[in-house]
Parts: C-alpha cells; sequence; structure tokens
C-alpha cells in the first residue's frame, strides 16, 4: 500500500485557485499610457534603486533564474522536494529556515508549507505563470523566460503589479476567523490605504493613527475589529495592517518603518510604530491610480458540466478495472456527504492502492480533485467549491437544487468494503512507515459510537458500547469510552482488565517483519491515530496504577513508534524522567528535539543540568531560549500560583507564551523543581 500524505481537499478556496484575485476593471490601469502595459513605460531611477534593495524581488528572480537552469522536482502533491528546498535556500540571500540565535533550526523542514517566504516566492511564480508543473517537475514557462529578458526596472513593477491585483493575499497569511475578513477588506482597498500615507507627503504616519483612520475609510466595525482575547486589547486590523506592512509593503520598499520594544505578558515583541510612504512607493501609487475593488477569486476557471465529470471519472474507473465494485454515482454521493474539506483525503487513500504506476496515481489525484471542485457538496447547502467561488466572483446567488444519485455511499471506504481485510493488521505503507489496514467492523463502529456519545444515560451507553465491542473488539475510541464510564461506576477492576486486555491485543498487531527503531508507526497516516492515541492513554493508565518510573517504557514506546512526537509525549516523559532522578535521560530526549521549545522539555532541561552540576551550562541554555521560555521561569519562582481565566479564543489549545501555558507548566513539573534544592534561588538570579 502506498503511503499518501495529508494533502487537503483540493477545494477552490485554498489549494488550487486560492492563490489568485482578479479585478472588475483592470483596463482603467492602463488607460493613462495609451493602451500600454505599465512595465513598458520608463520608470525613474527610484525603481531601479528599489528594485535592487529588496531582498525578497531579488530572491524572487534568482528563484526564476534556478527555474531557468533546470527544472525543479516534485513531489506526488506538487511540492518542492526537500532537496530542492535547500537548492533554493541556497541561491536566495534571505535565509528563510527559521533558527535560533545559535543558528540553530527551530523545527525539522518536513515541506515547503513550513516556511512562507518561499511560498510566497512559488506563489508568484504560479499567478505571474511563469512556472508550469509538468511531469512532477517545475519549470520555467516561456512568459517567464521573456520576463527574464526584460529590464530591473520593468520586472519590479510587474511583479508589484501581480503582488498588489492578482495575489491572494489570505493564501499567505497565517491566521483564520475575522483576522481572515479584516485582511480581505485591507487588499481589496490597498491603494486607498496608500493614499491615506500620501497624504502625509513623505512624513511619519502613527500607526495607531492610521488604524483608526483606515477603519473609518474602510467602514471596518468595531464588531470586526474585536480580537479574540479582551487580556491583551487584541485589534484585528491592527494585526492585519502590521502583517500586510511587513509581509508586502516594505518587502518591495514602498514604505519605511520605525519601530519599538513592546512587552507581552512576559514577551518581548518588535512592533511598528510609524510609517511613511517612500519615493517608490508614491510613484506605485500613480500608476495605478483608478482600479475598482477586486473579487475574491482569480480568473475563474471553465465550469466542468456534470456529465463530463461522470466522463472523467468513468475512464479513472475503467483505467483501474474497477466497474465492478466502483461507478461515477458512487463517487459523487460520497463527496456530497463529506461533511469536511479535507474529505478528498478520505477517498485517495482509499483509490490510490489500486494504482500500478505513477500515470495512473496522477491520473487518480486529478479526477478526484475535478470530481471535489465540481461536484455538491451538503455543507455548501447542495453547491459545488466551483459554485461557491462564482458567487463570490459575480456577487449573485446560484440556484441549485439536491442532487440525486443511484448510489447508497456516504462513506469512502464502503468503496472497497469486499477488498477490506477481515481482520485489523498492521503494513508497510512505503518508506518504512507502517500503517494499520482497517476492516469494516471498524469503520462501522466509528459511526456506531458517535450515535451512541448523545446517549444521556450512562448505564445505557455501557451496555451499547459492550455490544458494538463485541462485534470489534478492537474499536479502541470505544474501549476508552467504556473505561472512563466503568470507573465512574466503581467498576476499577473492569476498567484494569479492559485496558490490559486491548493493550496486548494492539501490540499483537504489529508483525515480525516491523523492526523498531528503524520503522515508524506515524501519526500522519490517518488510521494509526486511534492507535497511537490509545497508546497515550494506556501510558496514563500505567502512570495512575503502579507508579511514574513503570510508565516510562510505555513513553518511551510511543516516541520510538512516531518520532515526530504530534501528541506532546516528550513533555510528560521529560518530567517523569525528573521526579524519578535520570536527569540524564532528559538530555538525552533533548537531542531527539534540538531548540524544542515545548515547556516541560525545555525548561526540563534547564533543570536536568542543574542537577547533574552544569551551573553555567544550565544558564546559558536557559539565556538563548529566554525569549520562548522565561514566562516558566516567572511561574516557578513566584510566591503563590493561581490558575489564570481561559483563553476566549475559538482556538483549541493553549496559546504559547500565555499565563495559561506558564501554570500549566507549573502545575506539571513543579514537584521537580520544588524537590531540587537550591534551584529557585538560583533562577531568581537568571
Amino acid at each position: 500500500m502506498t503511503f499518501i500524505p495529508e494533502v487537503g481537499g483540493f477545494c477552490l478556496l485554498s489549494r488550487n485557485e486560492g492563490l489568485n484575485l482578479s479585478w472588475r476593471n483592470p483596463i482603467k490601469i492602463i488607460k493613462k499610457f495609451g493602451g500600454k502595459l505599465m512595465s513598458q513605460q520608463k520608470h525613474p531611477k527610484t525603481i531601479a534603486s528599489s528594485a535592487k534593495k529588496s531582498i525578497f524581488f531579488q530572491d524572487y528572480l534568482k528563484f526564476l533564474h534556478l527555474l531557468e537552469k533546470r527544472p525543479l522536482a516534485l513531489t506526488q502533491t506538487d511540492n518542492l522536494t526537500l532537496k530542492e528546498i535547500d537548492a533554493i535556500h541556497e541561491v536566495c540571500e534571505f535565509d528563510f529556515f527559521p533558527r535560533d540565535e545559535d543558528d540553530i533550526l527551530l523545527f525539522p523542514i518536513r515541506s515547503e508549507y513550513d516556511l512562507r517566504y518561499l511560498q510566497h516566492l512559488r506563489q508568484l511564480a504560479k499567478v505571474s505563470k511563469f512556472a508550469t508543473k509538468r511531469k512532477h517537475k517545475l519549470w520555467l514557462s516561456k512568459k517567464g523566460k521573456k520576463f527574464l529578458q526584460q529590464s530591473i526596472e520593468q520586472q519590479f513593477i510587474l511583479t508589484v503589479e501581480m503582488q498588489f491585483f492578482y495575489c491572494n493575499w489570505l493564501y499567505l497569511f497565517p491566521y483564520g476567523g475575522r483576522r481572515e475578513e479584516v485582511l480581505k477588506e485591507l487588499q481589496f482597498e490597498v491603494m486607498n490605504f496608500l493614499i491615506l500615507l500620501e497624504q502625509k507627503a513623505l512624513k511619519w504616519y502613527d500607526l495607531k493613527q492610521i488604524t483608526e483612520d483606515t477603519a473609518q475609510e474602510l467602514g471596518i466595525t468595531p464588531e470586526l475589529r474585536e480580537g479574540y482575547s479582551s487580556i491583551d486589547n487584541e485589534d484585528l486590523l491592527t494585526s492585519a495592517l502590521e502583517w500586510i506592512i511587513s509581509t508586502i509593503l516594505e518587502k518591495f520598499d514602498l514604505v519605511e518603518l520605525k519601530t519599538k520594544k513592546e512587552k507581552i505578558h512576559s514577551w518581548t515583541f518588535t512592533k511598528i510604530d510609524k510609517i511613511k510612504l517612500t519615493l517608490t512607493g508614491k510613484y506605485i501609487l500613480r500608476l495605478f491610480p483608478e482600479v475598482d475593488q477586486p473579487r475574491p477569486t482569480g480568473k475563474m476557471p471553465a465550469n466542468i458540466p456534470a456529465d463530463e465529470v461522470d466522463k472523467r471519472t468513468n475512464h479513472m474507473i475503467k483505467t483501474l478495472k474497477l466497474e465492478d465494485s466502483i461507478t461515477s454515482d458512487d463517487i459523487k454521493n460520497i463527496i456530497y456527504h463529506s461533511p469536511k474539506l479535507s474529505g478528498s483525503t478520505d477517498l485517495l487513500n482509499v483509490i490510490i492502492p489500486f494504482a500500478n504506476d505513477q500515470k495512473q496515481m496522477e491520473l487518480i489525484v486529478e479526477t478526484i480533485q475535478t470530481a471535489w471542485n465540481y461536484s455538491p457538496h451538503q455543507f455548501l447547502n447542495n453547491l459545488s467549491p466551483h459554485q461557491m467561488m462564482l458567487e463570490l466572483h459575480t456577487g449573485k446567488k446560484i440556484q441549485v437544487n439536491k442532487p440525486k444519485y443511484s448510489s447508497t455511499k456516504t462513506k469512502a471506504y464502503e468503496l472497497i468494503t469486499d477488498s477490506l481485510p477481515q481482520d485489523i493488521n498492521i503494513g508497510s505503507w512505503g518508506d518504512n512507515h507502517w500503517g494499520v489496514n482497517l476492516n469494516q467492523s471498524f469503520h462501522l463502529a466509528e459511526s456506531e459510537l458517535e450515535k451512541i456519545r448523545e446517549q444521556k444515560d450512562i448505564h445505557q451507553a455501557k451496555s451499547m458500547i459492550e455490544k458494538l465491542l463485541k462485534n470489534e473488539p478492537l474499536y479502541l475510541p470505544a474501549i476508552l469510552d467504556l473505561n472512563y464510564i466503568y470507573r465512574e461506576l466503581g467498576y476499577d477492576t473492569k476498567a484494569n482488565k479492559l485496558m490490559e486486555y486491548a493493550h496486548s491485543q494492539l501490540l499483537h498487531l504489529f508483525p515480525n517483519e516491523f523492526t523498531p527503531g528503524k520503522d515508524t508507526f506515524p501519526w500522519s497516516i490517518h488510521p494509526n491515530r486511534p492507535f497511537l492515541t490509545f497508546l497515550l492513554e494506556y501510558a496514563s493508565h500505567i502512570y495512575h496504577l503502579s507508579g511514574a518510573k513503570k510508565s516510562i517504557p510505555y513513553l518511551e514506546k510511543i516516541i520510538d513508534l512516531n518520532p515526530n512526537d504530534n501528541q506532546g509525549v516528550r513533555g510528560w516523559l521529560a518530567t517523569i524522567y525528573l521526579i524519578t532522578n535520570q536527569p540524564q535521560k532528559v538530555i538525552e530526549l533533548s537531542k531527539k528535539f534540538p531548540s524544542d521549545i515545548f515547556p516541560e522539555l525545555a525548561m526540563g532541561k534547564v533543570l536536568a543540568l542543574y542537577k547533574l552540576g552544569k551551573i553555567s551550562e544550565a544558564q546559558k541554555y536557559y539565556q538563548k531560549r529566554a525569549d520562548f521560555i522565561k514566562h516558566l521561569r516567572g511561574e516557578l519562582v513566584a510566591t503563590t500560583h493561581k490558575q489564570p481565566p481561559q483563553s476566549d479564543s475559538p482556538f483549541d489549545g493553549v496559546r504559547v507564551g500565555s499565563p495559561e501555558e506558564a501554570w500549566l507548566f507549573w502545575e506539571h513539573q513543579h514537584a521537580a523543581w520544588d524537590g531540587t534544592k537550591g534551584v529557585i534561588e538560583w533562577l531568581k538570579t537568571l
């Protein structure tokens, strides 16, 4: 079976046309120049100066020149390979790898999606149609070759034009929610924002004042500006402006900045204080005088009618020789009932194992992408993603009816019911990755447990889960639910036996061919997740039943299986090493996660070094990471420890650097610190 990474849902909103914007009346841009393109005009010397000064623009040219020399290799999901990422990094002036003060990577780079700077370069090249994909390689197009023959002034102006009027800034924006709405408004009115700056006639403009003026000019309401954290008095308009100014405007030398230091909780940030338009910015403003408001999509791709979707889908089915088991209506009905944007991943994981070669794999990806984007979705009120984007593009509502399909299949696994294994097993997914192959009863149990969880009577829920587990004894989410119910009802012996039985059965799934230390059982393979979740719960079970020391082998096993540690096991393990007086093991664990700022591991290493008598090394290690962990030190040396109010953020998890994170760290690890003589007093001196 081929390992399929998480590739997202292929929705037009994000993965495909989400790169682009289009403007309702771009012809107004060129009227003043007698119908000639802006990039063909003679420009002042300030443009050449800014083009040479802009590191980002120079790196963009270097990226295109690298493509001119040779095509760049892509993965099966059309991302740059790690080798090519290194090659681009080598030619760029800006070091876009995230590093600490000692030039050590903060985290391992796994794909270009870890590097927004590189994404920005690729977005510009794609939207400008300078780069084209063919046979899993990225090539410089004919248009790109012509671009490289132009003068640097022409290149710079055209690049700014594409950045302003054709690139969707949301593609690069690291936040969601109302922040996206604010940014969208700002991009649509970016020229008006520059006009506000021009009114200051090259003088400094206070960011607070320009924020208020922008809100008034664009009609951005206080409700839209209101942040998620009342504690920080967060203003979403200010944060969006700061992002635009630093990510777009300053990169092209259109604005000049003055900054200031600002402290939020225990963190010190460099914030924008004042801003003014440069001569280049003023010239750009003259070039783009009368641009209408853009729509939130690029040039809309042509519609693909339902019969064409059927034709392509049937061609894929015939090529894979699946005519006897899968129909076009099956796939469309599954797409319709998918509750999430990433549902296409489920279809890919089911169908790609039938591919015999790379060409067939590409056919599957392209076909599922087309079916996904041009077929109705229940959660989009019967619209296809293409129709939804068309509504946004035109501002007109599209009337649709609920589709009728000759299929009753609503889950991807139903396509391969006949080929599912009789019993759950673990097999190779390629490249030393191993994953679970689920059987039909596991999939059926998933839907059944969702219904049981709506049951309010705990005794009734207990009986229903026990019955469910008779059909699929290894449905681990149900086992964990039943374990909880047993303990709530006081059936501790039953709960213990249940956990021991499930753990034993899970371990028996690993075949003899699986080599610990060499092979992995990664979280990125979706079917593995409930099994890794159970292993962590079992380690917790051992911790509470037999003590911290007994749980260590089980926690170490999880990290061996899933070295990326998506579950945060390393923090718990570091704390247990400390409370069981094994500081050297904390040092060894930290080597697996260099420059990690996970609270329990980062501060745990400080304590481990102290316990080993390496005081100066502990101090040096702390000082290098103080910006990330000093709020944890503050909580340790505090005289009182009160749990802060929970964040009102709509996002799950604890915010990095927050008082909540510091308090949770203290709750988990303070016993190890309190039990180490002199360490708290030493911390106070740092």
